[in-house]
Parts: structure tokens; C-alpha cells; sequence
């Protein structure tokens, strides 16, 4: 129900409310009502609607506008991402059932080349990432890097490193580490970093040895 002009003093009086001009504006009459029929089309209808009138505060004898709600989309209500939906449900398909089109960045998928190409400039895995080089670690400080770990070298280049290193080893021990490292490729090459396993191996078997005999 729209209020006509003549009716806005009765309504806006009680509220002490200023009256814009922004608030009338001309309607044209429905002539579809015989109420209507005969209002010019120049006069202003006010757009403020009894309802609009709400208390300016809960106990208060105050009026004032009610505040306009901005409308809503309904499909805002059951918009969902893509990314929500991915096992969202229990026994939902999971992503690793998913296709998977391209090729990845970081080729784990396909062994490094043992001789690269100084054109190759494919990532197979071994390189570093930004962590490592904002916190390099102790060997690449001092420029020993993880190729230099799993290169493989020859019993004697293997006895040079541990003795420089000071690692000090009789020729029987030596036999026996290399004979355990050798096992542990098929091709029984063998590699710094397969040493430091097997010793870290002894090491801690000597450790559980000496705690069961006392």
C-alpha cells in the first residue's frame, strides 16, 4: 500500500522526520482501478510504507526509518567451489583417482640421466628448493652437495674419503662395511651415502649390544 502525499504529514508528524524531495516522486495511475482512474499523472506518490516506520529503539516512544536490507541472490545460497566438492563426501572419489593431463614441472616420475647434457634443463628431483638455499645445510656450506652423496666411487676413492674425514677403520672393518654397502644395490655400486647407512647401522647395533649385556 503506497501513501499518497496528502497522507504524508499524518504518517511523518508522530516521527519528527524531515520530508525530502527525494522521497516523492510522480506515478503514473493504474487505470486498471476505478480509484485511480482519475488521478492526474503528476501527482507525487510517497514511497515510504507504514511498515518502513519501525521504533528507533526497543522500549523508546522514538521513530525512525527502517534500515533497507539489500536484496539477496538465491543462488548465492547454494553457490559450492569446485575445490569443496573434492572429497567432500565420505566415500567420495579420491583426487589421486583423478586424470591427470600435462607433464609435471618436477619429473620424479622418470629416473635422472647418469651423464646430463648441459642443454637438459629438466628438473628430475635432485635439485634444490628455496629452503635450501635459504638454509643450506652443513655439507653445502662447505660445497659438498647431494650428487657428491650418491656418486658412485671405488673402494679405494670410499677409503680416502673415511680416512680424510677421520673416520679410522682396520682393513677388516673396512672389508665388512664395504661387503654390506655392496649389498645393498643390485649392481653392488657403491656410494658415501651407502656408507654413512651402513655405519649409522653398526653403530646403533653396537649400542643395543652393550645395553642388553648390562
Amino acid at each position: 500500500m503506497l501513501l499518497q502525499s496528502s497522507e504524508h504529514q499524518v504518517v511523518i508528524s508522530p516521527c519528527t522526520l524531515p520530508t525530502p524531495n527525494s522521497l516523492l516522486k510522480g506515478r503514473k495511475p493504474d487505470c486498471a482501478n476505478p480509484a485511480e482512474a482519475n488521478v492526474e499523472e503528476s501527482e507525487p506518490t510517497l514511497l515510504i510504507k507504514p511498515e518502513d516506520i519501525v521504533l528507533k529503539e526497543p522500549g523508546s516512544s522514538e521513530k525512525t526509518l527502517r534500515t533497507l536490507l539489500r536484496p539477496r541472490d538465491k543462488v548465492s545460497h547454494h553457490y559450492k567451489t569446485t575445490s569443496s566438492e573434492i572429497n567432500a563426501v565420505v566415500g567420495a572419489l579420491p583426487s589421486t583417482c583423478y586424470p591427470i593431463y600435462g607433464v609435471p614441472t618436477i619429473r620424479s616420475d622418470i629416473p635422472a640421466p647418469r651423464i646430463r647434457r648441459i642443454s637438459d634443463r629438466t628438473n628430475y628431483g635432485e635439485e634444490g628448493n628455496a629452503y635450501s638455499l635459504l638454509h643450506p645445510t652443513i655439507f653445502g656450506q662447505k660445497g659438498v652437495f647431494e650428487r657428491d652423496f650418491f656418486k658412485t666411487r671405488s673402494k679405494k676413492e670410499i677409503a680416502e674419503i673415511l680416512c680424510n674425514i677421520g673416520v679410522k677403520l682396520s682393513d677388516e672393518e673396512f672389508e665388512n662395511v664395504w661387503n654390506l654397502a655392496s649389498k645393498k644395490h643390485h649392481r653392488g655400486e657403491v656410494c658415501v651415502e651407502t656408507i654413512r647407512n651402513v655405519l649409522d647401522e653398526l653403530q646403533h647395533a653396537d649400542r643395543v649390544k652393550c645395553k642388553t649385556t648390562t
